[in-house]
């Protein structure tokens, strides 16, 4: 599955700005699922239960941090030039 970091991004924000810091899945949603592992691999989020996952005190910062389009865009930029 190819990962697809703008939806990451959107992920943790959708998460940050939950009542409860929590994103919940449903079975069927495979690479919404897929994503939110991939975040859990990274330590920004948790599991709660098999439908649920929220951000770690490491996934809150770095939500705070790529919040901001200008700074997102430069992560990305960066990433990108890791990767040849």
């Amino acid at each position: 599955m190819h990962k697809d970091n703008d939806y990451i991004r959107d992920l943790l924000l959708e998460c940050k700005e939950s009542v409860d810091n929590q994103i919940h899945v449903q079975e069927a949603e495979g690479v919404k699922r897929q994503h939110l592992l991939f975040l859990f691999d990274e330590g920004l989020l948790a599991k709660v239960n098999f439908f649920a996952f929220r951000l770690t005190s490491k996934g809150d910062a770095f939500t705070e941090v790529i919040r901001d389009d200008s700074t997102w865009q430069g992560t990305k930029a960066k990433a990108g030039k890791t990767h040849h």
